[in-house]
């Protein structure tokens, strides 16, 4: 055992969590070792050298989760597209390449991509988005972009591209619009699709995600070898948030929510395995709440 992992197994102890100090240490290694400026600086090198790299487009980068990760694994944005201007702008900081804000409007095609990674609004597909709406899925008011966003991957013909969605999306009109997706880039690609819990790949989020995958035919028996990740974690070893949150005391103040919560603590917490512990319910029952003040609060 490491002396990281043996600091971890005393921490776990003290907590009372029986997990397995090697999965929470890798986690924290994880979360250490790759911050935005050790990003940005081996972004910046790569971009100056003349080694080659596998390129990647972002197509609705949001908060960047989805180019960190493409970047972790080896892939250089050459550009990726927006809406938000913050958003904007995190991704002309950290890359300093293109970044367009219409994901449907004049896209560049100068270069074919190596690999195509998109994540497009989920809301009109969600429970609570389809309950709360009198148009969901494709005739929602973003929900017509995930089945949109097929005629780019046509046009850029990337090697491979990634799609991800909420899992709910398979229930939303029987689940044509998912049907439409694999039909329609099924003839140039080689489709796989799965529902993941994330927590089980040591994301400690509650989120299930549908993923779908392509690789193009003309890899051959390549584009048929793909298979989805093993689990790396289970219910006697779920990460929980603490184990790759930052300590409070560096937590910058405008980021905290100054809120009572007294008279919104739940007299039974909800929490089990692989999901977030509900501690408090600031509005409706199920409700998401405004993204800048949610009425769930987990610990």
């Amino acid at each position: 055992m490491t002396p990281e992992e043996r600091r971890v197994q005393g921490e776990l102890r003290q907590a009372g969590l029986g997990y397995e100090p090697s999965k929470v240490a890798s986690l924290r290694r994880w979360r250490d070792s790759r911050s935005i400026s050790v990003l940005h600086n081996a972004l910046r090198s790569a971009q100056l050298s003349k080694i080659l790299f596998y390129s990647v487009v972002i197509l609705a980068a949001a908060g960047l989760l989805d180019t960190v990760a493409a970047v972790q694994a080896g892939f250089l944005p050459i550009w990726g597209t927006e809406i938000c201007k913050k958003q904007q702008a995190m991704w002309k900081t950290l890359l300093n390449t293109p970044i367009h804000s219409d994901t449907f409007g004049p896209l560049p095609d100068k270069h074919r991509p190596i690999y195509l990674k998109s994540g497009q609004p989920c809301i009109d597909f969600t429970r609570q988005g389809a309950a709360n709406r009198f148009r969901h899925g494709r005739d929602g008011d973003t929900g017509w972009m995930f089945t949109r966003q097929v005629d780019i991957i046509k046009a850029k013909n990337p090697l491979a591209f990634c799609l991800e969605m909420t899992d709910n999306s398979v229930n939303i009109h029987d689940g044509s619009e998912v049907d439409e997706v694999i039909d329609s880039l099924s003839r140039n690609y080689v489709v796989h699709y799965d529902l993941i819990d994330v927590w089980r790949h040591g994301d400690p989020t509650n989120r299930r995600r549908l993923f779908i995958v392509g690789l193009h035919r003309e890899l051959g028996s390549f584009a048929y070898s793909f298979k989805f990740p093993d689990p790396q974690f289970n219910e006697s070893s779920a990460p929980k948030a603490v184990h790759i949150a930052v300590p409070d005391d560096v937590v910058p103040d405008e980021y905290w929510i100054q809120q009572s919560l007294d008279s919104h603590i739940l007299d039974t917490p909800v929490h089990a395995p692989g999901r977030m512990h509900l501690i408090a319910q600031a509005g409706p029952p199920k409700a998401m709440g405004p993204s800048h003040k949610p009425y769930s609060v987990y610990s």
